[in-house]
């Protein structure tokens, strides 16, 4: 046996280590990705509901600052309303408490 019929055996046995390790890993990457998948998708699946969940909590709360803000603006707006009202009545009361041709002598 020459060095060159060990080098050809060495060779041989690296080239089908090598196949064989490739065939592995194709396999074990294949597999991985596959469990990965449906991993994600349970995760996905799970986290959605939750999500969605969370989404409608928010809403609901959204909703209710919404119909308060609402509604001091409406009460605000009949304050506004109703003191206008009586600004314009107290108006109208003063001028008759203090009439205007009282300030205006004639010379």
């Amino acid at each position: 046996m020459d060095w060159e019929s060990g080098f050809k055996i060495v060779s041989a046995a690296m080239a089908g280590a090598g196949g064989a390790g490739t065939i592995m890993y194709l396999c074990a990457k294949g597999l991985a990705s596959r469990i990965a998948d449906g991993m994600f998708e349970k995760f996905k699946a799970k986290n959605q509901y939750e999500f969605d969940k969370l989404l409608e909590e928010y809403k609901a709360e959204l909703e209710g600052k919404k119909y308060a803000i609402r509604t001091h603006f409406d009460m605000e707006f009949k304050t506004y309303n109703d003191l206008s009202g009586a600004f314009y009545s107290m108006i109208g009361a003063v001028y008759w408490l203090f009439p205007r041709e009282i300030d205006y002598a004639p010379a």
